[in-house]
């Protein structure tokens, strides 16, 4: 698989669910929410904006996505809505790896920077950091409409937080007519 299909197969809407585990606090949990994942025009005057805070070149290869989160689903659970803008610069003829950042389009988190490569296993790896916190996610698909997901934060040279999701694509309706 290509990067830009990668990325293009990563657009949608997602029912996801995540297995935590928090080393610091010796805790597991888990959760639901819906997600949805939409390409955003580096050109508009928001993908300007995140650039500049971001402190990015206006690059024409630039890849930004919106990721947005309701947990509604889960029941039971306190309501979180948000999100956050992921921007990938592809290494001129290297597009399977480049530049990364992540952050919230209002400039009130700190924005994390760092790099991304998709291997021949067809896994893209993204590595942020910011200061002492890194993080390292994988996405890899099982089939085009179940995603898989891994992160682990590290701080202070040790792990704090783990997650593994499962991301299930949500089809439209099929049409009643048929």
């Amino acid at each position: 698989m290509q990067f830009l299909d990668f990325i293009t197969a990563w657009e949608g809407k997602w029912l996801s669910q995540r297995t935590n585990y928090s080393f610091e606090q010796n805790e597991a949990g888990n959760d639901k929410s819906d997600v949805t994942v939409q390409r955003w025009d580096s050109q508009t005057e928001l993908g300007q904006s995140l650039q500049a805070l971001a402190d990015l070149d206006h690059g024409e290869g630039l890849i930004m996505l919106q990721l947005s989160w309701d947990t509604s689903v889960d029941w039971g659970k306190p309501k979180n809505i948000g999100s956050i803008y992921y921007g990938f610069l592809p290494d001129g003829d290297r597009p399977e790896q480049g530049r990364l950042w992540r952050g919230t389009g209002d400039g009130s988190k700190v924005f994390l920077r760092g790099d991304y490569h998709l291997g021949s296993d067809e896994c893209l790896t993204l590595n942020l950091q910011d200061g002492e916190t890194r993080l390292t996610e994988r996405h890899w698909y099982a089939s085009p409409n179940l995603r898989l997901r891994t992160s682990l934060i590290q701080r202070r040279g040790g792990y704090s937080h783990s997650a593994f999701y499962s991301d299930i694509r949500r089809l439209p309706p099929a049409d009643q007519n048929n």
